[in-house]
C-alpha cells in the first residue's frame, strides 16, 4: 500500500528513485535502532522491523520489546489536495480499525522534506493526544491547524475518525544527514563507533528484501552483517561478554570418554548428519544401509545452519555415543565469537536449581563468569543461544516442571534460539513448536571426515583410506558408524600398521560410558551401580538371544532385575537407572532394547563364557546366522581353550563364501588362543579361498590374512603375493608389511611379467616399493630397456614409477633416467617426478616442449612438473602467457594452481594480479578466478555469478557447481535468471544441469583439474529456482531420447515431481536399453544407469518386468542397477534369480558383480549358497 512518489514498490505506479532511497534510509535507521542494546526501556527497545508488511500502513512496521507496534508511513513530501492525501489518511484509519491493531499500538508519519504542512500536522497530533474529544481539540487549535483537521476529516468522511487517528499519530521529520548522524552516534560496536558503511549496507538490505516483504530481527541481522559484510557488532563493554566469549572459546573442548583424547571442538568435531525424527521407528543404526554410490541424503539437515529460519528451537534425539553433548559444545564454539551468546546448560543442574532459565543465567552463569550481562535483553533480541543438555539425566519427577519452564521461556522469548538433547523423544513433552530431529549414523564420507579431523591426535592414515579399510571388517564397520566407537577405534587401533583390532576392548570402553556415566558427565546420583547393572545386562542379553530376540518387554526386563535386586525399591531404582544410563532404550511403548545389537551380542557372549562355557561346542550350528554368529565369535575370542570348538567348526561343510572359515579366521586374528598348527591350517585354507574369491570377499579375506596370518607368512601366502589380481586386495599391503626387499623385488618382477594393465599403480604396494627404493627402480629400468624400442611398452612399465613416494629414490638415479634420451618423453617426465625439486634446466626445456607438442595424450604429465621449478610462480606465469601453447592446455595448467602454488596467500596474490591482466586470454583469467572462488573467496564467486552471461559456458558450469560452498538464495536465483536468458545448446544445458545438481545438493571441493570430491549436503536455499529451470529444459524440442532421459533424471533429483513421473514412464517404456537411442559417450551406459538409479531412489522396488529388461543389457553400469534392485528386494526369489543370472552372463566384471550381490543377499537371508565348478546353487 505505498503511495505514488513515496514508496519502495508502488501499488499504483512507479516510485521515484528519491522516494525509494528515502524510505530505505528510514527503514535502515529503524534497523540501527533495533541493533542498539543501550536502550533500557522495553517500550523503546525494537525487536522486529518489517518492510512492505501485509498491512494497510505497510511501509515499515516496528515491534517493540513490550509487544506494541508502530505502523510507519514514509513520505518524501506531503500535500493537501493531491491523490495521495486521502489514501494516506484512509490507510491510517483502516489500520487503526483492523483486528491486529491494539490499544498499545501507534501510527507514525515520517516526512523527508520539511514543510509548513508537516509542521502543522505534528502540532495537531500533539494537541489531539491531550484532548478529550473533537470539540476540545478544535477549541485549542489555530486556524491553520483547523484547516488541516478539516482536510483530514474530508479524506475520512468523519471528524471523530480524524480525531482518533491524529491522537495516536506521531510525525517525524528526517533528512539524510540526520539519519546518518543518528546511526553514527550509536554504540553499535561496543566501545567503538559503527563503521561508516553500516548505514549503506542496512539500506541495501532493506531494498533487497522489499519485494518479499522483508522481516528483520536482531539475531539473524547481526549474523548476516557478520557473514556477508564482515561487520561485527558488540554488546556494551560493561556487560563483560568479550571476556566471556574468550572463555567459552577456551572451554569448548571435546573429551572422548575412556581413551584420554581431548582437543578443541573447532579442531576435533565433525558435524553429523541429521533428519527429522520419525517417532514411529525410533533411532537405530543398523537399519540404514546406504549402497555405494546412492545419494541416501534426502531430507538431511545441516546442523551448521542452526539457528536459522524454521530451525530456531530444536530437540536432538540420538542414542548414547552419538555425540549429542559434543554437538552442543561445537555449536557453542562456532558462535563464541558472536554475534550470538552461547550458554551451555546441563539440564540436571537447571532442574535441581528450581528456578526460571533467566534466573539461572543471572544467579549461576553471571556469578561463575563474573558478568553483568542483561540476559533478558539478549533473549528478547534473539542473541541468547541456549544449549540444553541431557534431559534423560533429569529425574522423572522433576521433568514436568523443567519442561514447563523451557516452554514458558520459549513463549516469552520467541526469538531466542535453543537446542535440547535427549536419548528418547518420548520424554519430551510440552514443546509443540520445537523441531525434533535425530542424528544419523556415520556414512563412509562422514567416517573419512572424522578420521581426517582426528588424524593430528591419533596419527592415523588419510580418512578415505580408513573408511575403505573399515569396510573390510563388517562388524567393526557397524560399530564405526557411531562417533564414540569410531573415536575410540582411531585412538586405540593402528589400522595403518594392520595391527590386530581388538573389538572386545573397544566395546568394553564403550560399555564403561554406559555403566559408569558419572566418570565423564554430570549425573543426579553418584552411587556406583556399575557391577550390578552389568550383571543384569549380561543375563538379560543372553536370555533374550536364547529366544532369538533382540530386545525385551518391560515385564521381561523387570523379571531379570527382580531376580538380582535386593528389594522392591532396589529393583525399581535399578530398572530406572538402566533406562537413564542408556543401557536399554525404548523400542516401542512396551519393549526395550540395547543401544546396538552388537552390544547385546557381546554381553551375551560374556555371560556364555562365564556361566556356560561347556555349551559353546553345542552351538556350532548357530554360528552361521546372526545373532548367534557374533555371540559365538565373541565367545571364541574370550574362551581360554577354543581349539576343540574351532576344529569342529572346520569339519562342517562351508558355503560358497567360506563364511565359517572366515569367522574362525576373524576369531584368531582378534586373539582367540588357538594352537600354532590350527592357526596354520586356517591360514592355508584362507589363502586357497582368497585366490579365486569374488572381489568383495577377496578384499576382506586379504585384509584378514594381513591382520592375522602374515607374521610370519606361510609358503602358500608368499606364492599368492605374486598374482596381480590380488595386489589391490591385500597382497600389496602384505608385501609392504613384510618390508623385505627380496620379497618386494620378486613380487615386482612377477608383476612386470604377468600384469597387462595400462597403468601399473598399486596403492597397497607403494610403501614396499618406496622402501626398496633404488633397487626396485633398477628392476623397472632393466625391464624398460628390454622392451626397447617399443615406446608404448616402456611408457606402460614406467607407470610403476608413480608408486614411489617422493624422496624414496636417490636423486642421481632418477635424473639419470630423466636424462636418458632412449626413453620416451613420458618416461623421462615420470623420472623427474621421482627426482623432486629442483627441476633442472633440461627438465624445464622438456616441460615447455611437452606443452607445445601436438600429442597432448603423451605429454599431459608435464603439468605435474611445473611445481618442481625453483620459482614455480614465475614458471607458471611464463607458461600461461605463452600463446604458442594451445589455449586448452594453458587452462589445464591454471586448473593445477593449487598443486603448483600450495601456499594460499601466494596463490591468492598471483590469481588476483593476473585475473585483471588484460593481455591474458579471458578464459585463463576466468580459470584463475574460479580457483579462488573454490578456495573460499566469496567476492570473487559473486563476481563470477554476475558474469555468467559473458564467461564461457564450460567455466560457468564449473562456477555453478560451487554453490554448495555459498549458501545464498538471492545469488542462486539471480544466477539461474542469467542462465535462462542464454541460447544454450543441448549439451550445454545438460552440463549446466549437472552442475546445478552438484551445487544445489552437494559441496564440491574443487582441487585439481577443475575437479575434486563431491560431498552430499542439505538442499541449497535457492534450489527451487534451479529445479524449475532444469524442469523447463526437459520440454525442449531439440532433445534426443538420451538427452531427455538425462535431463529428466537430473530434474527429478533436483526435486521435480513432474520430471520424476515422466522419468518413470520413459524408463518403463524402454524395451531394450542397448539400442542406439540409449547409447551415450560412455560405453558402459552412464546416462541410463544414472536414470535407473534415480528411479530406484524414488521407488526402490522396481517392477519385475523392468528389472528383467535392465538385467538383459550387455552394459555393466546398466546391469548393476538391476542387481541393486534385486538386492533391495532381498527375497529368496531374488537370490535364485541372481544365481541363474550368474550362469547366463559371460563378461567377468558383470559375473563378479553378481557374485558379490549373491553373497550379500544370502547373508541377509541367513541361507547357505554352495559353489561347484563356478556354478552357484542354493542349499
Amino acid at each position: 500500500m505505498i503511495e505514488e512518489g513515496v514508496g519502495l514498490v508502488e501499488a499504483g505506479g512507479t516510485a521515484t528513485q528519491a522516494g525509494i532511497y528515502f524510505q530505505n534510509s528510514v527503514a535502515a535507521l529503524a534497523l540501527a535502532e533495533m541493533l542498539d542494546l543501550d536502550q533500557p526501556i522495553p517500550r523503546e527497545r525494537i525487536v522486529e522491523v518489517r518492510v512492505e508488511a501485509p498491512e494497510m500502513v505497510d511501509d515499515i512496521v516496528v515491534r517493540f520489546a513490550d509487544g506494541h507496534r508502530e505502523y510507519q508511513s514514509v513520505k518524501l513530501s506531503i500535500q493537501i489536495g493531491n491523490t495521495a492525501w486521502p489514501r494516506l489518511w484512509t490507510h491510517f484509519d483502516k489500520q487503526r480499525l483492523s483486528s491486529v491493531f491494539t490499544s498499545y499500538d501507534s501510527l507514525a508519519l515520517v516526512v523527508g522534506e520539511r514543510s509548513e504542512l508537516a509542521a502543522t500536522i505534528s502540532e495537531l497530533t500533539g494537541r489531539a493526544e491531550s484532548s478529550i474529544d473533537v470539540a476540545e481539540l478544535l477549541s485549542r487549535s489555530t486556524k491553520q491547524q483547523r484547516q488541516v483537521f478539516d482536510a483530514v476529516t474530508t479524506a475520512l468522511g468523519d471528524a471523530s475518525s480524524a480525531f482518533e487517528v491524529l491522537r495516536i499519530l506521531t510525525v517525524r521529520h528526517l533528512i539524510e544527514d540526520e539519519i546518518e548522524g543518528h546511526v553514527a552516534r550509536k554504540r553499535l560496536a561496543g566501545s567503538l563507533t559503527p563503521p561508516p558503511s553500516l548505514l549503506r549496507i542496512l539500506r541495501d538490505l532493506v531494498g533487497g528484501r522489499a519485494r518479499r516483504r522483508g522481516l528483520f530481527q536482531p539475531g539473524p541481522l547481526r549474523r548476516q552483517l557478520r557473514s556477508q559484510h564482515g561487520i561485527v557488532l558488540r554488546e556494551p563493554p560493561e556487560w563483560g561478554l568479550e571476556s566471556y566469549r574468550t572463555a567459552v572459546s577456551q572451554l569448548c573442548r571435546i573429551d572422548i570418554p575412556g581413551i584420554g583424547l581431548s582437543g578443541y571442538a573447532k579442531d576435533l568435531f565433525v558435524w553429523p548428519r541429521a533428519r527429522n525424527h520419525d517417532r514411529s521407528r525410533g533411532v537405530g543404526f543398523e537399519d540404514e544401509h546406504v549402497a555405494a554410490g546412492e545419494r541416501g541424503d534426502e531430507g538431511v539437515l545441516d546442523l551448521k545452519l542452526f539457528p536459522g529460519h524454521q530451525f530456531e528451537r530444536v530437540v536432538v534425539v540420538a542414542g548414547p555415543g552419538f555425540g549429542k553433548s559434543a554437538l552442543l559444545t561445537a555449536i557453542a564454539a562456532e558462535h563464541a565469537t558472536g554475534p550470538l551468546v552461547p550458554v551451555q546448560v546441563p539440564l540436571a543442574s537447571l532442574a535441581s536449581a528450581d528456578c526460571t532459565i533467566i534466573e539461572f543465567l543471572c544467579n549461576r552463569i553471571s556469578r561463575e563468569m563474573e558478568l553483568t550481562a542483561d540476559w533478558q535483553v539478549l533473549a528478547e533480541q534473539g542473541l541468547l543461544l541456549l544449549l540444553l543438555d541431557g534431559l534423560d539425566e533429569v529425574p522423572s519427577a522433576l521433568r514436568p516442571r523443567l519442561m514447563q519452564r523451557i516452554s514458558t521461556f520459549s513463549a516469552r522469548f520467541p526469538q531466542a534460539p535453543w537446542m535440547l538433547t535427549v536419548r528418547d523423544a518420548v520424554v519430551v513433552t510440552g514443546l509443540p513448536e520445537a523441531l525434533v530431529i535425530e542424528l544419523l549414523p556415520l556414512n563412509d564420507d562422514d567416517i573419512a571426515r572424522f578420521a581426517d579431523a582426528l588424524r593430528p591426535y591419533t596419527g592415523s592414515d588419510e580418512g578415505w583410506k580408513i573408511a575403505r579399510r573399515l569396510d573390510l571388517y563388517p562388524d567393526l564397520a557397524r560399530l564405526a558408524r557411531i562417533p564414540l566407537f569410531l573415536s575410540m577405534l582411531l585412538a586405540t587401533t593402528d589400522l595403518d600398521a594392520a595391527r590386530t583390532i581388538n573389538r572386545s576392548d573397544l566395546i568394553e570402553t564403550y560399555l564403561k560410558t554406559l555403566f559408569s556415566p558419572e566418570e565423564h558427565k554430570v549425573v543426579e546420583s553418584a552411587v556406583d551401580l556399575s557391577i550390578r547393572l552389568r550383571n543384569i545386562a549380561e543375563k538379560l542379553a543372553f536370555e533374550r538371544l536364547e529366544k532369538q530376540e533382540i530386545g525385551a518387554t518391560h515385564r521381561e526386563v523387570r523379571a531379570v532385575v527382580d531376580d538380582l535386586a535386593r528389594s522392591a525399591d532396589d529393583a525399581e531404582r535399578l530398572f530406572e537407572q538402566i533406562k537413564a544410563n542408556g543401557i536399554l532404550k525404548p523400542q516401542s511403548s512396551i519393549r526395550l532394547q540395547f543401544p546396538y545389537p552388537i552390544v547385546q551380542e557381546y554381553l551375551a557372549a560374556r555371560y556364555l563364557v562365564e556361566h556356560q562355557p561347556e555349551t559353546i561346542g553345542q552351538r556350532i550350528d548357530d554360528a552361521v546366522q546372526r545373532p548367534w554368529a557374533q555371540v559365538i565369535q565373541f565367545a571364541l575370542e574370550l574362551h581360554a581353550a577354543p581349539d576343540p570348538v574351532v576344529e569342529a567348526m572346520l569339519r562342517r561343510e562351508d558355503d560358497a563364501f567360506a563364511t565359517g572359515l572366515r569367522l574362525v579366521g576373524h576369531c584368531i586374528a582378534n586373539g582367540a588362543a588357538v594352537g600354532a598348527d590350527l592357526r596354520d591350517e586356517v591360514g592355508r585354507r584362507l589363502v586357497q579361498y582368497w585366490r579365486g574369491a569374488a572381489t568383495k570377499s577377496r578384499e576382506r579375506v586379504g585384509r584378514l590374512l594381513l591382520d592375522g596370518f602374515s607374521n610370519p607368512p606361510s609358503r602358500e601366502l608368499l606364492e599368492a603375493l605374486h598374482y596381480p589380481w590380488l595386489m589391490e586386495h591385500g597382497a600389496g599391503d602384505i608385501v609392504s608389511k613384510l618390508n623385505d626387499v627380496r620379497v618386494t623385488s620378486e613380487v615386482l618382477s612377477s608383476l612386470i611379467k604377468r600384469s597387462k594393465h595400462h597403468f601399473l599403480i598399486y596403492h597397497g604396494l607403494k610403501a614396499a616399493l618406496s622402501a626398496a627404493g633404488d633397487d626396485a627402480v633398477r628392476i623397472v629400468v632393466r625391464a624398460m630397456q628390454s622392451a626397447a624400442p617399443d615406446a608404448d611398452e616402456m611408457t606402460r612399465l614406467s607407470s610403476l614409477f608413480l608408486n614411489f613416494r617422493r624422496g624414496s629414490v636417490s636423486r642421481p638415479l632418477a635424473l639419470e633416467i630423466a636424462h636418458d634420451l632412449q626413453f620416451p618423453t613420458q618416461v623421462r617426465m615420470r623420472a623427474y617426478e621421482m627426482a623432486g625439486k629442483p627441476l633442472d634446466e633440461a627438465g624445464e626445456h622438456l616441460v615447455v616442449a611437452a606443452f607445445h607438442d601436438e600429442d597432448w595424450d603423451r605429454n599431459y604429465e608435464a603439468r605435474d612438473l611445473v611445481g618442481l621449478h625453483n620459482d614455480p610462480a614465475l614458471f607458471f606465469q611464463r607458461l600461461i602467457y605463452d600463446t604458442g601453447i594451445p589455449l586448452n592446455r594453458r587452462i589445464d595448467i591454471v586448473s593445477q594452481i593449487t598443486e603448483i602454488l600450495p601456499d594460499p596467500v601466494e596463490r591468492k596474490v598471483f590469481a588476483a594480479k593476473h585475473a585483471r591482466e588484460a593481455s591474458l586470454d579471458p578464459e585463463i583469467r576466468v580459470g584463475l578466478r574460479l580457483t579462488e572462488a573454490a578456495n573460499g573467496d566469496r567476492q570473487v564467486f559473486v563476481e563470477l555469478m554476475n558474469d555468467l552471461d559473458v564467461i564461457p559456458i564450460e567455466r560457468a558450469s564449473t562456477a555453478i557447481s560451487l554453490f554448495g560452498n555459498y549458501s545464498d538464495r538471492e545469488l542462486a536465483e539471480r544466477a539461474a535468471d542469467k542462465i535462462e536468458t542464454l541460447p544454450l545448446t543441448v549439451a550445454q544445458a545438460i552440463s549446466i544441469a549437472q552442475s546445478a545438481l552438484i551445487g544445489m545438493l552437494h559441496v564440491f571441493e574443487m582441487s585439481v583439474g577443475f575437479g575434486g570430491p563431491v560431498h552430499p549436503a542439505p538442499r541449497h536455499p535457492g534450489y527451487e529456482r534451479w529445479r524449475d529451470l532444469v524442469e523447463k529444459w526437459v520440454d525442449r524440442n531439440d532433445l534426443r531420447p538420451i538427452d531427455r532421459l538425462s535431463l529428466l533424471a537430473l530434474s527429478s533429483e533436483l526435486g521435480s515431481e513432474r520430471s520424476s513421473f515422466l522419468l518413470s514412464q520413459l524408463i518403463s517404456a524402454i524395451d531394450d536399453f542397448d539400442t542406439a537411442d540409449w547409447l551415450d559417450d560412455q560405453e558402459e551406459g552412464h546416462v541410463v544407469s544414472n536414470a535407473l538409479r534415480e528411479v530406484r531412489r524414488r521407488t526402490p522396488l522396481l517392477e519385475p518386468r523392468l528389472v528383467e529388461k535392465v538385467l538383459a543389457s550387455r552394459r555393466s553400469n546398466v546391469v548393476s542397477q538391476g542387481l541393486r534392485a534385486l538386492e533391495a528386494l532381498g527375497t529368496q526369489d531374488a537370490l535364485r534369480r541372481l544365481i541363474v543370472l550368474h550362469g547366463e552372463k559371460e563378461r567377468l566384471y558383470i559375473r563378479d558383480n553378481i557374485a558379490n550381490t549373491i553373497e550379500l543377499v544370502a547373508g541377509r537371508l541367513g541361507v547357505s549358497v554352495r559353489k561347484v565348478d563356478d556354478v552357484y546353487t542354493l542349499s
